[in-house]
């Protein structure tokens, strides 16, 4: 085995392990999602989420990090689906944004 061979598998596990993370990090922005919309009594829908944008930018808590940009569909009386979007920089969940929503409650007519 020579030393361009060490290189060679030390390139691959490193791209395997850098795969292995994202895989991570796209589940916890899923149960992130999914948690969030339970909480406010919304059904998150199709069960997924799409990683529509990623980009290299400067973290508080190291040089830089991938920054993630998930987005997935909810609803909240079950006739509309509504958009939102969850943000990661690099492990740690940045924000999760709602599009507004109908609720369930009814109003009253003022007579």
């Amino acid at each position: 085995m020579t030393l361009s061979d060490v290189a060679y598998l030390l390139l691959i596990a490193c791209f395997v392990a850098l795969f292995w993370q994202h895989l991570d990090i796209g589940h916890r922005a899923y149960r992130a999602a999914r948690n969030y919309t339970g909480a406010l009594g919304l059904t998150l829908l199709d069960q997924s989420i799409v990683l529509r944008k990623f980009a290299v930018r400067k973290s508080n808590n190291s040089l830089f990090a991938l920054e993630r940009h998930y987005h997935f569909e909810f609803c909240s009386v079950g006739d509309q689906r509504y958009p939102g979007k969850i943000t990661f920089i690099g492990k740690r969940q940045s924000s999760i944004e709602l599009a507004p929503y109908k609720t369930s409650e009814q109003t009253t007519p003022i007579e």
